[in-house]
C-alpha cells in the first residue's frame, strides 16, 4: 500500500489535497504498522501489562472476567471490569498460547475461560 502511495506522489497528480491526502494515508500507514511492530505483553503477580508503541496500559488480575477466542486463530481476547477507569478487552496473540493460557489460569482464577 505504501508502495502504491509513493507511486502516487512520484506522479504528481494536478490536485494539491490529493497529494497531501497521499501523504497522510502513507504516515498513517507506517504510524499503524510501527505499532503492531512495538506491542507487546508482560506478565506479574499483580497485572497483565500490554506496552504499545509508548503507551502502557496495566490491568489488575482482579478485574479480569473472560478469556475467549477471537475471531482469528491464535488470537485471544482478555476482558476485563475496571470501576475506576476504562472496562473492555484486550486482544492478544502470544507466540506461545498455552504458557499465556496458564499464566492467565494461575493469575485469574475467577475469569470464565471459553477457549
Amino acid at each position: 500500500m505504501l508502495c502504491f502511495f509513493t507511486f502516487l506522489w512520484v506522479i504528481k497528480p494536478g490536485n494539491d489535497f490529493f497529494r497531501y491526502s497521499v501523504l497522510f494515508s502513507g504516515l498513517f500507514a507506517l504510524q499503524q504498522i510501527l505499532k503492531r511492530i512495538f506491542t507487546y505483553w508482560e506478565i506479574d503477580s499483580d497485572c497483565f501489562r500490554e506496552r504499545r508503541f509508548l503507551k502502557v496500559r496495566e490491568i489488575p488480575w482482579q478485574t479480569v472476567t473472560r478469556v475467549g477466542r477471537f475471531q482469528f486463530a491464535g488470537y485471544l481476547s482478555i476482558f476485563f471490569v475496571n470501576q475506576d477507569e476504562d472496562s473492555g478487552f484486550i486482544t492478544v496473540n502470544p507466540a506461545d498460547r498455552e504458557q499465556l493460557l496458564a499464566a492467565l489460569r494461575q493469575y485469574a482464577p475467577q475469569a470464565k475461560f471459553d477457549v
